[in-house]
């Protein structure tokens, strides 16, 4: 990512676009001699890293110096524009907030625009235990591992129908609690009825759910179906398994073909959950089509990560 690459913002549009490409932001572009060098390679940027701009005239490989660039960034809480010239993302910016940069020098402008990824090599250490198991984006799998003393510091008690007396697992992140309510009041506009049946639940207690379906069904089947403790995605607080009356408000796989399951694979994006894990892609995710299981990861990303067609893995993958 770090490789410098020329990347030529050609502004010979009149309309807003030609054969050469688009102007972002909409506007008009006049003809110009000039073009911006960017040392991003893509169009993906991690957190903190540091963007270097420069201007060139166009078919020249000499850099123009020049100290009357005109640059804006789009949100001042995602990046800093420094006294040098180079924009740099901040180190909490979260995987797929959008970055627009503003270039004008003399009558050039246009915009760069960047989505923020992390690198899924950069949020573990050695031993593949997660180093940022409070952000909204982390990703954990079998092969990536909580801290087993690892407690979200602002649980608190789903404002949704639940099935179980268990406080435990009534409990999300409060954002993504909040999400979650917004989700089942857009799902009972359409007429549908969801419930909450295991939100957050603790190492201790992944613990022990997992011990005893091994000791029940088996660790073929254990591994399968069930997360040893540290790498469930409940002990972040921001997964929710949902069900309804169709499913006799069970897990099971027969929710997904139910209208309301459809509808929530459909919409949750707009509320800042994916479907965490899809049919076919046990391959991917580790585990086995799970239409019941939600996880919150913010509106920006959710979006990017449904249209794509694409698993949590193979959307941080891709980009690198």
């Amino acid at each position: 990512m770090k490789k410098i690459l020329i990347i030529t913002i050609l502004l010979l549009l009149l309309a807003g676009c030609t054969d050469k490409g688009t102007v972002t932001s909409g506007e008009t572009a006049t003809t110009s001699k000039w073009e911006v060098n960017s040392n991003v390679e893509g169009m993906f940027v991690e957190p903190g890293y540091k963007i270097e701009l420069s201007i060139s005239e166009k078919g020249k490989d000499q850099v123009t110096q020049v100290d009357k660039v005109i640059l804006e960034v789009n949100n001042k809480d995602l990046a800093i524009i420094n006294e040098d010239g180079s924009i740099t993302v901040n180190n909490d910016a979260l995987s797929g907030m959008e970055l627009e940069i503003k270039v004008k020098f003399k009558e050039l402008s246009t915009n760069l625009d960047y989505t923020v990824l992390k690198p899924l090599g950069t949020t573990v250490d050695e031993n593949n235990r997660i180093l940022n198991e409070s952000d909204y984006d982390v990703v954990v799998n079998k092969k990536r591992f909580l801290s087993s003393d690892y407690v979200p510091k602002d649980l608190v008690k789903v404002n949704v129908p639940t099935q179980l007396e268990n406080p435990e697992v009534n409990q999300m992140r409060k954002i993504p609690a909040d999400r979650l309510h917004e989700l089942f009041e857009g799902a009972k506009k359409e007429g549908f009825t969801l419930i909450a049946r295991s939100g957050y639940r603790s190492y201790n207690t992944q613990d022990i759910l997992y011990r005893n379906v091994v000791t029940s069904k088996g660790q073929t089947y254990a591994d399968k179906y069930s997360a040893k403790p540290g790498t469930s995605e409940h002990q972040t607080g921001l997964a929710m398994d949902i069900t309804s009356e169709g499913v006799n408000f069970q897990l099971s796989e027969d929710f997904g073909e139910l209208p309301e399951s459809i509808w929530v694979k459909e919409n949750a994006h707009k509320y800042g959950f994916i479907i965490r894990y899809p049919k076919d892609k046990e391959e991917i995710v580790g585990y086995a089509y799970e239409p019941w299981h939600i996880r919150y990861v913010g509106v920006e990303l959710a979006t990017k990560i449904y249209k794509s067609g694409l698993t949590m893995e193979e959307y941080f993958e891709k980009a690198y």
